[in-house]
């Protein structure tokens, strides 16, 4: 029986100690393992003792190698998810949606269905919320560029910061600033007005509807000035007369007192007869008595019940 030729056991025997690698947790793969083989065989010329030598040599530094590369993976800790950005261009009227990089390096955070793209380039970005929620982090602008979000009621306009802006259909825009200042500035006509960090400023709609959120929403002042601002400008009379009243009783309810002296006394002027005529009469006077100005408020008493003797309010004035 012919014996095995040595170099062929050598072979076999350093192929049996490479075999583990290939299926080791690393990038030391089978071509690799076959690869230092071949390396060593090729050493002709070699000692034989120092070809064994070696091939163990580098099947141990292979093995070290591939537990060094697992233990390594294992003890990795996972990478964070990435940050979901867009993927698709933002054309004009496309909806926005999650976690989006713009083009102007301004990252953006929408919840809502009412939310769409008008303008996005690297000069200029400006967003349509109609209903929803936008979170903006936005680099500083460098001149020339802009970055506003527009609701039905205010556009809000930054020059580097982090803000907030949401809108609810039913008649409030509101503003909050993280970070830097942004200017608002309500369709309407309004002044616009500077908010700053930490602040936060509500555009209610000019109707009664949008009274009725601001005072649902404790903003009483924006409330009295939606109400005051209807008082001159509803349509009808009666319309004007029932929103002055309106916004008298909130002020007589949380206002300053002197602001509703100064109220009452400007509608009992403008409304010396008609609907509401001794209500407001009597609203001054009372609210003079508020103010502890008692000599006036016994006067407009006085006066009250000249002008409405057998008024409903007439009696309540007297004895003050």
């Amino acid at each position: 029986m012919t014996s095995e030729p040595i170099e062929a056991r050598e072979a076999e025997q350093a192929r049996a100690l490479l075999a583990p690698l290939r299926d080791a947790p690393s990038a030391w793969d089978e071509a690799r393992a076959d690869a230092v083989w071949d390396r060593i065989v090729e050493a002709r010329g070699a000692d034989r003792r120092r070809r064994v030598a070696l091939t163990f040599a580098a099947a141990a530094a292979a093995a070290g190698l591939a537990v060094g590369l697992a233990l390594t993976s294992a003890r990795r800790p996972p990478a964070p998810a990435p940050v979901a950005e867009s993927a698709a261009p933002l054309a004009p009227g496309a909806p926005l949606r999650g976690r989006v990089a713009l083009p102007s390096g301004a990252q953006v955070e929408a919840v809502g269905a009412g939310i769409r793209v008008a303008t996005a380039t690297a000069d200029e970005t400006r967003l349509d919320l109609r209903d929803g929620a936008v979170e903006s982090q936005v680099p500083h602008l460098a001149a020339g560029q802009r970055y506003v979000v527009e609701t039905p009621l205010a556009a809000v306009e930054v020059r580097g910061t982090r803000f907030t802006v949401e809108h609810h259909p039913e008649g409030a825009t509101e503003v909050r600033v993280t970070e830097g200042r942004v200017e608002v500035r309500p369709v309407d006509g309004r002044p616009g007005r500077l908010v700053g960090p930490g602040e936060t400023l509500r555009v209610q709609r000019l109707d009664r509807a949008g009274a009725e959120a601001a005072e649902d929403a404790g903003d009483l002042s924006q409330a009295v000035a939606i109400l005051q601002r209807l008082a001159e400008q509803a349509p009808t009379d009666l319309e004007r007369r029932n929103h002055a009243l309106r916004a008298g009783r909130l002020l007589d309810a949380h206002g300053p007192v002197e602001d509703a002296v100064a109220w009452w006394a400007r509608l009992r002027v403008r409304h010396p007869e008609g609907a509401h005529a001794e209500e407001f009469a009597f609203r001054h006077a009372d609210a003079l008595r508020r103010a502890g100005r008692l000599d006036e408020a016994r006067a407009a008493g006085a006066a009250l019940r000249a002008r409405f003797p057998d008024g409903a309010r007439a009696a309540e004035t007297r004895g003050w």
